[in-house]
């Protein structure tokens, strides 16, 4: 028989074997080979070991207690991290595993271990508590990140600056203050905070005044950010003084009375950005504002962001503005909610300003208009910018008599709120195309019957241009009234001025009335019978007799009316009177100025007295007519003075005189 020679057979996986298994032909794979003898062949049995391959990190290490293993063995890892940085994550061949004490241990697979250390210098926080609330505050700077969801009264701040990460997390609010920023012990605004990347609820059972105090903060950062309220906050962020607040790429859905909010008595000089973001905000009484800002030197900048409340959106009291890119929306709930609300309202529109929102209700209100508070110019520039207002007004501004407001628009800002712009005496505003003036305005002129009026521009005018009114009468007439209509239909008497400034809607409307020749005041003087000469002279309203009189003086327009009031004792006599004997009482009417009486006119009627009543009613002494209980006195070329006797018939059985009282008397000039 022959020997059959002994070979080794080196047994290598094919390629398409190592696909299979998760392993690629770049994947090391390290053979080891057995030798066996069947009959008369020999052959070898290879068995594999996989490689351990370790990514490197920057501010972190792992290592492994192997280098390669076979399939089923176990491989420890341990990392460590440099000082100031913690473990993010650790990844084994793509996969999140758990660490003990900075160790793990993973079983070989076929295709082999890559090990991935992910390294930040946030601190992986899940629960804030009183020691962790301690740590933090502690330290000079510090940086914590949210691992998973979490409950929380508030998020603690280092003493110089703080990033707190949400990690992508939702974080539930139960507290009284989200965040609080605090000066150092020279009182200056020295904390820096960024709070980003992630979501949260309010839902809080306590009163919450602001969600976040930024106001002693030299520079707060809100980025990324999803804020909804269950339950209500007083102000979203609250940022007085020299803070420097940029909300960006973030919305806050509040129930707010002021999502971003200020308070002109502890502060000034804040900066505020609002880019990329929503700000909205609603509440049971829809009296809320999504911005108000009333510090002095105040710097705020809005672009591409919408900012939605029920009274105003945006309440620009003091400062200098850049709106560009955004919409700004009054929902016009708050006028809805009362009748109160809206005649509140239209006091504001032609009164006083309050404090804080009580101002119009607006989409963008501008300026103040009281001289002792929010002490300072006001610069708005609004670019490619809409306003909305479903009830109200778009866009109102005002001035004080100290300070300036200056307003500039650009032609798409100018046409979304051309229809319902208020804009205040005074206020330097322009609206421009491309840089150019926009010169579309027009107005018109109405006139009544009497005369002619014109202006001196109708058409292509500039807002706020003079534009002159010129009222011509018909012989025998004279201008009576000249008013203005604006774009909110507020009607205003420009009689005396005679010229406008022109707004977004000009209607003038011009009345004419009758001219009269004589002087411009009479003065009425009633005689009454007294005890000894039937004579007495009355010179003031209310004479001995407690007789009272509506008018002594009246303008010498024709029919000037002097209407007689009830007495005002009423247990002595029920009306004026005359106490008429058998020859008659007298009544005198005197001129002033030069005014010549034409006519008189008197009504009256018995009153009280005997059964020989006034038989016979008339005004003596001149020429007359009389129907019944009316008497008239005319002068055919008129006099100064005019002496009327007043007669009646009494009966030779009673007593010598009657009460007759006096309805209305009326004096005609000529």
């Amino acid at each position: 028989m022959k020997n059959i020679k002994k070979k080794s057979i080196l047994l290598l996986l094919p390629l398409a074997f190592l696909t299979l298994n998760g392993c690629d032909e770049q994947k090391e794979v390290i053979s080891s080979t057995t030798e066996s003898s069947i009959g008369n062949v020999d052959s070898s049995v290879t068995e594999s070991e996989f490689a351990v391959t370790i990514e490197e990190t920057e501010n972190g290490t792992v290592t492994a207690n192997k280098t390669k293993a076979k399939v089923g063995e176990e491989v420890e890892f341990t990392i460590t991290v440099d000082e100031g940085y913690y473990v993010k994550s650790f990844l084994v061949n793509e996969k999140e595993v758990a660490l003990t004490e900075n160790k793990a241990s993973v079983e070989m697979v076929e295709g082999g271990l890559r090990a991935k250390l992910i390294v930040t210098d946030s601190y992986p926080v899940s629960v804030v508590d009183e020691a962790f609330e301690k740590k933090v505050e502690g330290l000079d700077n510090f940086k914590y990140a949210f691992n998973g969801d979490a409950s929380v009264e508030k998020l603690p701040l280092a003493k110089l600056e703080t990033t707190i990460d949400l990690g992508g997390h939702t974080v539930t609010f139960t507290g009284e203050e989200f965040i609080h920023s605090i000066q150092n012990d020279q009182k200056e605004n020295v904390q820096k905070v960024t709070l980003k990347n992630g979501s949260v609820k309010i839902d809080s059972t306590k009163e919450v005044n602001n969600f976040i105090n930024a106001t002693y903060a030299k520079k707060f950062t809100v980025d990324g950010i999803k804020v909804e309220a269950k339950t209500s906050v007083y102000t979203g962020i609250y940022c007085s003084s020299s803070t420097e607040l940029s909300i960006l790429n973030s919305t806050f859905d509040l129930k707010a009375v002021f999502v971003v909010g200020t308070n002109n008595l502890e502060g000034n000089n804040a900066g505020i950005l609002v880019e990329n973001s929503t700000l909205m905000t609603t509440t049971d009484d829809k009296d809320n504002a999504a911005m108000l800002v009333n510090t002095v030197g105040s710097t705020v900048t809005i672009k591409n962001s919408k900012l939605t409340a029920d009274r105003q959106a945006v309440i620009a009291r003091t400062g200098t503005w850049e709106i560009e890119g955004s919409t700004l929306t009054t929902t016009g709930a708050w006028l809805d909610k009362s009748e109160g609300n809206a005649n509140t309202n239209n006091s504001y529109l032609s009164g006083a300003w309050k404090a804080g929102n009580e101002v119009p209700s607006s989409a963008l209100v501008i300026g103040d208009n009281v001289d002792n508070a929010y002490n300072e110019n006001v610069v708005l520039t609004a670019k490619n910018t809409s306003f909305a207002a479903q009830k109200g007004l778009k866009v109102v501004t005002r001035r004080d008599t100290k300070h300036n407001t200056t307003v500039t628009m650009d032609s798409l800002t100018y046409k979304n709120a051309k229809d319902a712009l208020d804009n205040g005496k005074g206020v330097s505003l322009s609206l421009s195309d491309n840089g150019e003036t926009l010169t579309d305005l027009t107005a018109t002129v109405e006139t009544g019957e009497g005369g002619e009026a014109t202006l001196s521009k109708e058409t292509a005018i500039t807002y706020g241009e003079k534009i002159d009114v010129t009222a011509t009468p018909n012989d025998g007439y004279k201008v009576d009234k000249v008013t203005l209509t604006g774009i909110d239909g507020t009607e205003t008497d420009i009689t005396a001025a005679m010229s406008f400034n022109a707004g977004l809607k000009n209607v003038v409307k011009v009345t004419f009335a009758v001219k009269e020749t004589g002087g411009t005041t009479i003065t009425a003087k009633d005689l009454f019978p007294d005890a000894t000469d039937n004579v007495m002279t009355i010179t003031k309203p209310v004479n001995s007799q407690g007789f009272v009189f509506n008018f002594i003086t009246a303008s010498n327009k024709t029919g000037a009316s002097y209407n007689v009031k009830k007495n005002a004792d009423e247990s002595l006599y029920e009306n004026p009177f005359l106490r008429i004997k058998g020859e008659g009482c007298s009544l005198q009417i005197s001129k002033e100025d030069n005014a010549l009486i034409k006519k008189v006119e008197m009504t009256f009627r018995q009153s009280k007295g005997t059964n020989g009543g006034p038989d016979n009613l008339g005004l003596g002494d001149a020429t007359y007519t009389s129907n019944e209980n009316t008497g008239v006195w005319e002068s055919a070329a008129g006099q100064e003075t005019v002496n009327l006797k007043v007669e009646a018939n009494t009966s030779d059985s009673g007593p010598s005189y009657c009460m007759v009282e006096i309805i209305s008397f009326k004096i005609f000039c000529a």
